[in-house]
């Protein structure tokens, strides 16, 4: 079982978007709030159209699916016009 992790806990985001793999950390409490740091930060250089629509379809506040089988590994994805971004959160100590 997963123990909610701590304030300090950092996250690896690895993110899958026409070809491209961006691989950026972030500290956060939990894999969502990463993911919404990703999302504000520059560190998500996807283009702005792109960046705008998953901002817009991401930012509710939900929290990205546990990966069956493994521990501390979350994912999320969101099509941006015909395109998939799959983006892969694992948690880094």
């Amino acid at each position: 079982m997963r123990v909610k992790p701590s304030v300090n806990d950092r996250f690896t985001l690895v993110v899958e978007f026409r070809g491209g793999t961006y691989v950026s950390q972030f500290l956060a409490p939990t894999p969502g709030a990463a993911l919404r740091a990703w999302l504000g930060s520059e560190a998500a250089p996807l283009g702005s159209k792109a960046m705008q629509s998953l901002r817009k379809g991401l930012s509710d506040h939900r929290e990205p699916v546990s990966v069956q089988g493994v521990v501390g590994v979350w994912c999320e994805t969101y099509s941006v016009g015909r395109d998939l971004v799959l983006i892969n959160i694992v948690e880094t100590k």
